[in-house]
Order: C-alpha cells, then structure tokens, then sequence
C-alpha cells in the first residue's frame, strides 16, 4: 500500500523536495514476516517507488525501512538532486565500498551500522570531505 500511495503523491506533487517515512518497519512492535522469496520482492517496492516518481527530491529520510543495497541504489539514481539520504537501521542494506561509492555524491548519508557491532553511546565517526558529510558507525 504504501509504494502506491508514494507513486500518488509523485503523480500530484512531482515537485516535492522532501520525504520522512516514519511507519514502524515490520521488525518494531514485536511484529515480524517470515523471510520467503515473496519477501525479497517486496522489501524494495517503497524505495523503487521513490525512484520512479520521486526526481527533484533533495532530502530522503527512510530509517528503520526494509531495503536491500538495490534499492538505495535505485534511489540514488532516481533521485540525482537528492543532497541528504537517512537510511540508519535499514534492514539489509549492505554497507560496504560498492555503496559508498553510489553515495559519494550526496552530501549527508546516514548509513546504518553494521549487524553485531557495538556501539558506545554519543560515538559517531565522521568523515568529511569539504561540503560532504558521511557518518556511519
């Protein structure tokens, strides 16, 4: 339901320069999906939604959504304008040197932290290139 309704505000606001979804994900709340292949070609559907119906989007807050690296890639090509991309606590999201490499244009990303890592309170490593900013744990 909600890749539809994304296609339906890209329909009637083609414009829009910023999105936040923040709907729990399927894994807050005690709710959880079983893992089939049905779920490998839905847990995308929001993400190539934004990308086809979403260009001129500048500001791009997903965290806690269920996407594969596909999708962010997806949406970085989608989206060429996009200057700001929240994808922190996306299940299945892979960050690795291939997906650094698509982000390297935006300014800001906020990648989630890698599974069985630990993290210390108010810790964050920033990495900053002149006007880019990418922080990842």
């Amino acid at each position: 339901m909600l890749p539809e309704l994304i296609r339906h505000i890209g329909s009637v606001h083609p414009n829009l320069k910023c999105l936040r979804i923040s709907l729990p994900s399927i894994y807050e709340g005690g709710v959880h999906r079983e893992y089939d292949d049905s779920w490998e070609d839905m847990k995308n559907e929001e993400a190539f939604a934004i990308a086809e119906s979403l260009h001129e989007l500048r500001f791009l807050q997903m965290a806690g959504r269920c996407m594969s690296n596909e999708g962010v890639y997806a949406i970085i090509k989608g989206c060429p304008h996009l200057e700001c991309l929240d994808i922190t606590k996306c299940c299945d999201v892979d960050v690795d040197d291939k997906l650094r490499s698509h982000c390297a244009k935006i300014k800001c990303v906020l990648l989630p932290k890698p599974m069985g890592w630990s993290s210390l309170p108010g810790f964050a490593c920033q990495i900053e290139d002149k006007a880019k900013t990418m922080i990842s744990p």
